[in-house]
């Protein structure tokens, strides 16, 4: 699964979600909620594109805080205050400060491997449950702040159309190929799946250094490390951008353009609140 995927999945969860106990949810006439979840998230996102601003400015070498909040805005707070006002979600204020805490983690990586992505998941799944919706996995949604959010290191997503579950996957589940915004095995695990729309298993990966099957993308060694095609034993994605790659299993971005062998630069863990990189 590309990087880009996970954060985004993340900052969307990161201003809707709810935190482990059931706190009373905000109170009002619909007009009154509506207002007060708008003005929280509001705060919320200056405080979140403040966090971001470093990172954006190694990785972007730019930074606007107001194109970043309207940002947030339009993607995350309007919809959110107006599911809260419909019905369709609660809102939880206490939750903020956990969820901004572990975004500010994210933010001081900044570019990470896949390694420190899932913890990073992990931190931010389990922290931001601000919003939390009231639909069900598989029932229909417009938008992922209306699915309801299950408690621990997960995200409740609109995707395609219905609402989908996200998890770190634990040994012997079913597993979809990982790609796109799907529960993937969680670390130390790799999901056997070699194609889209097959299921597999999470299974142990093979250890760093052990031998491995030099076939390409060969997912044994699991994801952020890759069977080496020379030397047949498994290694960790260390290439940040530049010469040389095979396969993209060897870039932590995993993207390698054959064409020249060299891999794609990764996206930073602040990719979906900086200007695009010129």
């Amino acid at each position: 699964m590309r990087a880009r995927a996970l954060i985004f999945a993340a900052l969307v969860a990161a201003a809707c979600g709810e935190e482990e106990s059931e706190p009373a949810p905000a109170q009002g006439t619909t007009t009154d909620l509506r207002e007060q979840v708008l003005s929280s998230c509001l705060a919320f996102a200056e405080r979140l594109c403040q966090s971001a601003e470093p990172c954006c400015l190694e990785s972007a070498g730019s930074f606007e805080a107001s194109t970043c909040i309207d940002g947030v805005r339009a993607d995350v707070c309007v919809p959110a205050a107006d599911a809260v006002a419909a019905g369709f979600a609660s809102y939880h204020e206490e939750a903020v400060e956990p969820c901004l805490a572990a975004h500010a983690v994210s933010h001081q990586t900044c570019i990470a491997d896949w390694s420190e992505l899932v913890e990073l998941r992990r931190g931010i799944w389990s922290a931001c449950k601000v919003v939390r919706g009231t639909s069900a996995p598989g029932r229909g949604c417009t938008t992922s702040v209306t699915c309801a959010q299950a408690e621990g290191a997960s995200v409740a997503r609109c995707v395609a159309g219905s609402c989908r579950v996200l998890e770190l996957l634990q040994e012997g589940a079913a597993c979809p190929y990982p790609n796109g915004e799907v529960s993937v095995c969680d670390e130390g695990l790799y999901c056997t799946a070699e194609e889209r729309d097959r299921l597999g298993e999470c299974a142990p990966v093979t250890a760093i250094g052990a031998p491995c099957d030099p076939v390409a993308l060969n997912p044994e060694c699991g994801l952020g490390r890759y069977c080496d095609l020379d030397t047949g034993v498994c290694r960790r994605a260390e290439n940040f951008g530049g010469p040389s790659c095979e396969q993209a299993s060897e870039c932590v971005s995993f993207n390698c353009d054959r064409i020249v062998g060299e891999c794609t630069t990764p996206l930073a863990t602040v990719a979906e609140l900086c200007p695009p990189v010129l």
